[in-house]
């Protein structure tokens, strides 16, 4: 019988509302949670099958996308202002029963919605705790659902499978090695005719055992201040660092700084001492703390990376490598005061030292030609010390009577001269007489303040100036 009951629209969050519910089911067992879509027998009445399931539930999860609330029918008129629409039915149905606990999670950008936008009998939603689901911090925000789940059932969590199998990890690690061997191998090659010695880097922990991030017991070590901007980003990983500490030395003084990594992407990444260097007292210093391990697609991990570094300076320029990108902070090396603060994890999530701010907070409309109207529905900016990433929210409303592509609307950012095309695109099926809205990203320099946003569509085509504060 099933426990968890998930309700959402189709065209809002279809995508989190499939990957929730194998994931729940990871945690929790096959069988306890339904969803429309492959749990009604066929020919089963949509909403009589709803109804049943729901007096089977102890826990009904109200899945909120950024088109959740303003979703609208055919003619026009939001759906939540019907009585027969099937979302307000089944959170109307959950919230009437005092035995089954209702939970909002915000998915894909979405926000709780304000009581007075809500029809009377769903209204008492707008005072639940929500939880928001992140793609950067998803496998613990969903270990903490699963866990308020079962503490209300009375059940409790499976540890789900590890998606990085000790085998996967071994090969990919394994080949890491080989590279490493063949890199050291060429080095002595190239230098052995000059009679320079290649020195290799002091073994890190999974070579003797020893924690490199930990100063020894004596020293004087302090913490260094972390500039205001930073984070670096390299595609879909973006590196922050949360905290230095400084111990200064005779001939050498030893840097560490924590970092927090997320991988946003869907493929394992290497995070190793070969992408972190400092630039100090005329030097180029490698990063020599041994670390060497693999990032997990859409994860994160807290990190501490350890340099050796000519003592007295006290200004240093951090650079962070990952293939043919580069990015840089600045760092002030001098005592910030207080005890040091690298070996305390950082309690932030994958945002909390983001630099982001509202670019178009109201729709604006963007191209209407043939058989689409496209409108710019909201535009965020997240400023990293490399790039400046732009987000858009784009509507696409198909008012024609056959299915169409997404693609057809050609996006492109003018900035600093040149014109960009996105990062990330929609390119997706439109169904006849149906609305979608996707994210298309852009990323430019980050002197760049004034940017304007082209869309064309056949014939048709406009102008948004764009203001990043």
């Amino acid at each position: 019988m099933a426990v968890v009951f998930i309700s959402y629209r189709r065209e809002d969050s279809a995508g989190y509302a499939g990957r929730l519910h194998e994931e729940l089911e990871e945690r929790l067992s096959a069988g306890q949670v339904f969803r429309d879509v492959d749990t009604l027998q066929p020919g089963q009445d949509f909403v009589d099958g709803i109804d049943e399931r729901l007096k089977e539930c102890g826990v009904c999860i109200a899945l909120l996308g950024r088109g959740w609330l303003g979703a609208t029918d055919e003619a026009g008129h939001r759906r939540l202002d019907s009585d027969l629409d099937y979302v307000r039915l089944e959170i109307a149905t959950a919230l009437a029963r005092p035995d089954v606990l209702v939970i909002p999670v915000l998915v894909g950008g979405g926000t709780m919605p304000a009581a007075s936008s809500l029809p009377e009998n769903i209204r008492s939603l707008a005072r639940r705790q929500a939880i928001t689901l992140r793609d950067e911090t998803w496998e613990s925000d969903m270990d903490r659902l699963a866990e308020v789940i079962a503490r209300h059932t009375g059940g409790h969590t499976i540890t789900p499978p590890d998606k990085h199998p000790p085998s996967r990890r071994a090969a990919v690690l394994g080949v890491a090695a080989v590279v490493a061997l063949v890199t050291l191998g060429l080095m002595w090659f190239l230098v052995s005719d000059r009679k320079v010695a290649v020195t290799p880097p002091p073994p890190g922990p999974s070579d003797t055992g020893v924690d490199n991030s930990r100063p020894p017991a004596s020293g004087n070590v302090h913490p260094i201040e972390i500039p205001r901007q930073s984070e670096i980003s390299h595609g879909d990983l973006i590196y922050t660092l949360v905290s230095g500490s400084l111990r200064p030395g005779q001939g050498t003084s030893t840097l560490w700084l924590r970092f927090r990594v997320s991988n946003e992407g869907r493929d394992d990444a290497n995070l190793w001492d070969q992408s972190f260097r400092v630039a100090v007292g005329g030097q180029v210093v490698p990063a020599s703390g041994g670390l060497n391990t693999v990032l997990g697609a859409r994860s994160i991990q807290q990190q501490i990376v350890r340099f050796e570094i000519p003592p007295g300076d006290r200004h240093a320029i951090l650079r962070i490598n990952y293939g043919d990108r580069t990015g840089e902070l600045p760092l002030d090396l001098s005592d910030a005061g207080g005890p040091p603060k690298h070996e305390e994890p950082d309690p932030g999530d994958a945002l909390s030292r983001a630099d982001m701010s509202a670019v178009v907070r109201e729709p604006v409309p963007l191209v209407m030609a043939g058989w689409a109207r496209a409108t710019l529905t909201r535009a965020t900016a997240r400023r990293f010390a490399n790039i400046t990433r732009l987000f858009l929210d784009v509507r696409i409303e198909n008012t024609s009577g056959y299915p169409q592509f997404s693609g057809d609307l050609v996006l492109r950012l003018a900035a600093g001269g040149e014109l960009l095309a996105p990062v990330r695109e929609t390119s997706t099926s439109i169904d006849a007489h149906s609305t979608l809205t996707d994210d298309v990203v852009f990323e430019f320099p980050t002197t760049e303040k004034s940017v304007v946003l082209r869309g064309s569509m056949g014939q048709a085509s406009a102008e948004i100036p764009l203001t990043i504060r």
